[in-house]
């Protein structure tokens, strides 16, 4: 006598169907999520490197600048040693790349803070903590600095630089 163990080929055709069924529906909603996450992930990273950049100013006593870059390809956290808002060899904090973030669109248009150092939106936290940009008035002439960064979906965030040093999303 003779036991058959297995499926048949009707059983596994329903199997199947159901796992097309189930991914049909779960991959469209997963490729719209994926830009959603990479701006939040965009924007966190933003959010860290501001305040990494705050820390090691306090903790080194000098000035660590934040600045964009010129091609908005991205932004560089570096210590300015000699307060000219540019890179001149010393260290530097962070680099990060736009591209690193597929589906990001970040317009420097909806950057606020100043762009007179350089042609590039900059700016620095000094040893005590507290912000300093190029501009005559500085952060005394805005209530906050803010650099917005929006995805494909069409959604946006904003980094957000209040005059007392303090770094938030919105």
């Amino acid at each position: 006598m003779r036991k058959d163990t297995g499926f048949t080929i009707v059983e596994l055709l329903v199997v199947i169907a159901l796992i097309a069924l189930i991914t049909a529906i779960a991959v469209p909603n997963f490729i719209s999520w994926l830009p959603n996450y990479r701006l939040r992930s965009a924007s966190q990273d933003l959010l860290s490197n501001f305040q990494k950049a705050k820390l090691a100013a306090v903790k080194s006593n000098v000035n660590v600048a934040v600045c964009f870059k010129g091609d908005n390809s991205g932004y560089v956290a570096f210590v300015d040693t000699n307060v000219n808002y540019a890179n001149d060899g010393e260290e530097v904090v962070a680099d990060v790349a736009w591209s690193d973030y597929k589906n990001l669109v970040v317009n420097l248009a909806f950057n606020t803070f100043d762009s007179n150092v350089g042609a590039r939106p900059c700016m620095a936290f000094q040893p005590t903590g507290i912000p300093i940009d190029g501009s005559v008035d500085g952060f005394a002439s805005v209530p906050s600095r803010e650099a917005q960064i929006s995805n494909t979906n069409g959604r946006s965030t904003k980094v957000v630089v209040s005059p007392a040093g303090s770094v938030y999303l919105e």
